[in-house]
């Protein structure tokens, strides 16, 4: 029996629910402030998220002033009926922020590994989570600049090359057409699911957010969902695993 799931990638941006690009300025303040709008922004993205197997959610905080000290994954997690979670903080400010990436799942992952980006800056991270022996879930959130963003994906695909399943979610900040150069250079055996655009949230005109898929992985469905939590469009897919192989070559279910 094969496996499918339903997975998603959102850049959440902390909960604030911008629409426009002056709001980046009117509600600049909820970066360091809480904010009933955001509480309530959070409740209905956790409806949201109910109804996914994996989640790889970018620009979640940690727990700071700004979201009440209250672990925005684990908050996430709980409210969205999603039993695991595991948290990446990339950027720690103390009490004021806490930036971070989130993996949220219906079921156990193994052998979760959080790792720095290499880069000029700091702040940028790799979650790297096992859903079986064969298949590796990857979350990431990359830098702005075009040439770390390459030197990202190579360390990230680097790390994961032995895993014959690979599914790699986030916001890759970078168009579609270069990021398929990279694949055929750095991955020539995963391929991008989708060029749809999913920034701004108002009026998606640039695709940044991604889900690469190793060609193991059968692909039945790819969505931007048109919900505006964010200043981003969530991405997602049903995916179907194949059989895992034993030891001895033979396929199992």
């Amino acid at each position: 029996m094969m496996t499918t799931y339903r997975i998603l990638s959102y850049n959440i941006q902390t909960g604030i629910p911008t629409q426009n690009y002056r709001q980046y300025i009117t509600r600049g303040w909820q970066h360091l402030l809480p904010s009933r709008l955001r509480d309530e922004n959070m409740l209905a993205l956790a409806d949201l998220l109910s109804d996914f197997d994996f989640l790889a959610l970018q620009e979640v905080d940690g727990g700071s002033f700004r979201s009440r000290f209250r672990a925005q994954g684990a908050w996430l997690a709980e409210h969205a009926g999603l039993p695991y979670y595991h948290l990446q903080r990339t950027r720690n400010f103390g009490p004021f922020a806490q930036h971070g990436n989130a993996i949220l799942a219906k079921t156990p992952l193994h052998r979760v590994s959080l790792a720095p980006l290499p880069g000029n800056l700091p702040g940028r991270g790799v979650m790297l989570a096992e859903l079986d022996p064969e298949t590796v879930l990857v979350n990431t959130h990359l830098a702005l600049n075009a040439q770390v963003q390459k030197q990202q994906l190579r360390y990230i695909f680097e790390r994961i090359q032995h895993y014959p399943n690979r599914i790699v979610m986030g916001d890759f900040n970078t168009a579609p057409a270069l990021l398929r150069n990279w694949l055929r250079e750095l991955a020539p055996d995963m391929t991008l699911v989708s060029d749809q655009p999913t920034y701004p949230s108002w009026h998606p005109r640039t695709a940044l957010d991604h889900i690469l898929l190793s060609r193991t992985i059968a692909l039945h469905d790819y969505t931007v969902m048109q919900h505006r939590f964010s200043d981003h469009l969530p991405v997602s897919a049903v995916i179907e695993l194949p059989k895992r192989r034993s030891r001895q070559g033979v396929t199992s279910d």
